[in-house]
């Protein structure tokens, strides 16, 4: 999911207003051998043009819900805010 992420923005966004994807953790289980039932990442994503932010705030959403559909997961949310 953060590779497809960072291809969204690579491709979406322009190279000379650059938007950042930056992932801050990734958990899933405790054992090395084992799938976990579900999994957490956590990534921010920063733009100094307002207009990128609000396009991020309403694509990476559906974004997030397609590419686990994808792949037959579910996604829960926790936050999705606009810090300056």
């Amino acid at each position: 999911m953060l590779g497809a992420l960072q291809r969204y923005i690579t491709r979406r966004f322009n190279v000379f207003d650059p938007v950042v994807l930056s992932a801050g953790g990734l958990h899933g289980g405790s054992a090395s051998n084992v799938l976990p039932a579900s999994a957490e990442f956590r990534a921010s994503v920063r733009s100094f043009d307002p207009s990128a932010e609000a396009r991020l705030a309403q694509e990476l959403p559906d974004l997030i819900r397609q590419l686990a559909s994808t792949h037959q997961f579910t996604t829960e949310p926790r936050s999705a805010r606009l810090r300056r």
